[in-house]
């Protein structure tokens, strides 16, 4: 029996999942394009100067040195069409965003990381006209014929990166950010969920027909804004299936809280345990049924604070900590990948979610954030077999500790990630690692005080004692101090 403050974990031979695209960050690229308005929405102006500016070689190099560190699996690039639309509405391809789209795909090329390309919403000019009304996202409408948006725009941009400019690191294509709820993206004279719908399947039809997918790219949705909302029942009952329209799932998460916090008023939350249980595994469960991969596109968890409460609740450790567990989870459901948001956030628009400092141009490591995520990312690595685990606490009605293990071949390296959430409370575990495990065990931590520091070096079976609000990472792999 355990005694108090004690918890157990075992860890199997067998594989449930597959990790397939590791763990990523954010990349959006709508940062300086200015306006009232950005991506669509109100109150989210995006004056700041696009991060790094193009000439600004040494902040390139630290840029992609620091994703070279983190090991980043997967970047979501983010370009609104505002920013390569001219004012005849022709494409300008030789625009700085496609300059910087070049480097991060030779950096993702070179590091075996894919891209997700993300045009957030449909050109204004094919927009169809219309008030936008109240609650609604400025300028964010359906298109006007979902087939010259497949012909004129999507298709054309994507021979474009692909064929003509060979940026095979950019794996999948999201259309639209975030349809369907919220008034983001709605039709004002017509059926939002209609209109998605027939959008994906003009856009499906001509990326066949350009021999683009499934070849070279696949397409990605329906990039709900939260793990709550899930629109596929809604458009069942219009008789619509997007199943045969797409190659892979996503959704956004932010209002995850740990299952012992309370609610507050930075926004709207859920705990933990009923948001996994209740919404994120049945829609898992639901891609898998189908055979497709199913990916956190976006996740920013604003329980601590952002763009409402404490701008710099997401640079704390306890929102890291809220992320980390959330990824923990959400992979032993089943999730093939997660991408935070952002890598570098100017800060002054919706909170402080960048990995490095921006707002004095030093590109200085954010300590919570960017150390944080490298004892996550690191070592979570893409088409890692995802192995059947079991955790066992005392604690009640709480466990507090929860863990996803992962492998990256029948005999290669083995990682074990160990979240401790109680506030207070250290954790004694005892850990058994997979029988067949002949290599030393690298003990990394990150906790209030520890960043991505080794603590112990220790076998396939041993005690560890995890301290409050602590992720710890067992792992075969190497241990990097990250010095700089």
């Amino acid at each position: 029996m355990l005694k108090a403050r004690q918890a157990s974990l075992i860890v199997g031979e067998t594989s449930s999942s597959r990790l397939l695209e590791g763990i990523g960050v954010n990349w959006c690229d709508a940062f300086g394009l200015g306006g009232e308005t950005g991506m669509g929405q109100r109150g989210m102006p995006l004056n700041t100067p696009a991060i790094p500016l193009l000439d600004n070689i040494s902040g390139w190099e630290t840029v992609l040195d620091e994703l070279t560190v983190l090991k980043a699996g997967c970047i979501r690039f983010m370009l609104p069409p505002e920013g390569f639309i001219t004012k005849r509405g022709t494409m300008d391809f030789d625009c700085p965003h496609f300059q910087r789209l070049e480097r991060l795909n030779a950096w993702a090329g070179a590091n075996g990381a894919s891209i997700i390309l993300d045009t957030i919403h449909v050109p204004h000019h094919l927009q169809v006209k219309g008030e936008d009304g109240p609650g609604v996202a400025l300028n964010n409408r359906a298109a006007l014929d979902p087939t010259t948006f497949a012909e004129k725009f999507a298709g054309p941009l994507l021979d474009y990166c692909l064929s003509e400019r060979g940026w095979n690191q950019i794996r999948y294509y999201s259309p639209i950010n975030e349809p369907l709820y919220g008034g983001i993206y709605h039709h004002p004279k017509g059926d939002t969920y209609r209109a998605y719908a027939g959008l994906m399947a003009s856009l499906r039809k001509e990326l066949v027909d350009r021999d683009l997918v499934p070849q070279r790219i696949s397409l990605i949705g329906p990039s709900a804004p939260s793990v709550q909302q899930w629109p596929v029942p809604d458009l069942h009952a219009r008789g619509l299936d997007i199943d045969p329209l797409l190659d892979a799932y996503d959704q956004h998460e932010y209002s995850a809280r740990f299952d012992g916090d309370p609610p507050n008023s930075n926004g709207d939350s859920i705990p933990m345990s009923e948001l996994i249980e209740r919404h994120l595994t049945p829609h898992v469960k639901y891609a898998e049924s189908r055979g497709k991969p199913f990916l956190i596109t976006e996740m920013k968890h604003s329980y601590f604070g952002a763009k409402q409460g404490d701008p710099n609740g997401p640079a704390t450790h306890d929102a890291f900590l809220l992320d980390a567990e959330f990824a923990i989870r959400a992979i032993n459901a089943g999730v093939q990948g997660l991408m935070r948001w952002s890598f570098l956030n100017p800060g002054d628009i919706d909170g402080h979610w960048q990995f490095l400092e921006t707002a004095d141009n030093s590109y200085r490591r954010c300590e919570n954030t960017f150390y944080g995520y490298a004892t996550l990312i690191r070592y979570a690595r893409p088409h890692a077999d995802v192995l059947q685990s079991s955790v066992q606490s005392n604690f009640y009605p709480w466990p507090h500790v929860h863990a996803c293990a992962l492998r990256k071949s029948p005999q290669g390296d083995v990682t074990v990630l160990v979240v401790n959430d109680h506030p207070s409370e250290q954790i004694e575990l005892n850990v058994k690692l997979p029988a067949s495990l002949r290599k030393k065990v690298n003990v990394i931590r990150n906790d209030r005080t520890l960043k991505h520091a080794k603590v112990d070096e220790v076998k396939r079976e041993f005690t560890d004692r995890l301290p409050p609000r602590s992720l710890t990472a067992y792992t075969t792999l190497e241990y990097d101090p990250l010095t700089r």
